[in-house]
């Protein structure tokens, strides 16, 4: 909520909490799906407060494309050259006892590897801390301490140079960071 009254545009997949403590503030948010554009449907939750300027809906894929967990996997990486920093709540480890990636541990990388701040929720924060949020701290990600306010966060995403923006955004768009399935066949997405 913090960030959004501070005028930071909140991205993130279609997770309902993140988008509505910035619409509720009167912030902006830009939702950025793991499916075609046409199968996006607002959480009952998000409805009321959307206005169409402060809410960008955007997708990468082929916009009947249904939703597949190697679409959820891409998208993390234009949410990552979107962002200014990414922040992690909770995270599970790399792969879970079934073999299956985490999307916000594989955000969390990916981000890293694009040189873009990752503040990761102290373990110290919950009773049952989440083994992720310390793999990831492990790796590099930045412990942050929601009591300690967002001061470091917004610090961060200031210090970000536009330049270095540009030239992240300018390889997502050439499809240096992204699998090139925006024309495949939607129905071999479901």
């Amino acid at each position: 909520e913090r960030l959004g009254l501070d005028g930071v545009v909140v991205v993130d997949e279609d997770a309902a909490a993140a988008h509505l403590g910035a619409l509720q503030e009167g912030g902006t948010t830009g939702l950025v799906l793991s499916e075609g554009i046409h199968q996006f449907h607002f959480k009952k939750e998000l409805k009321p407060h959307f206005k169409p300027n402060n809410t960008l809906v955007i997708s990468q894929f082929h916009p009947n494309a249904r939703w597949a967990a190697h679409y959820a996997m891409t998208r993390n990486q234009l949410v990552c050259a979107l962002s200014g920093a990414v922040i992690v709540i909770v995270s599970g480890l790399e792969k879970d006892s079934n073999g299956r990636r985490s999307g916000t541990f594989d955000t969390g990388m990916t981000a890293l590897k694009m040189n873009v701040p990752v503040f990761v929720v102290s373990p110290a924060f919950f009773d049952d801390a989440p083994e992720g949020n310390r793999a990831l701290i492990n790796q590099g990600c930045l412990e942050w301490r929601p009591s300690e306010g967002v001061g470091a966060i917004e610090q961060a995403m200031h210090s970000i140079s536009h330049q270095t923006k540009r030239k992240t955004l300018s390889k997502a768009v050439s499809g240096d960071l992204f699998q090139k399935d925006v024309n495949s066949n939607p129905d071999k997405a479901a």
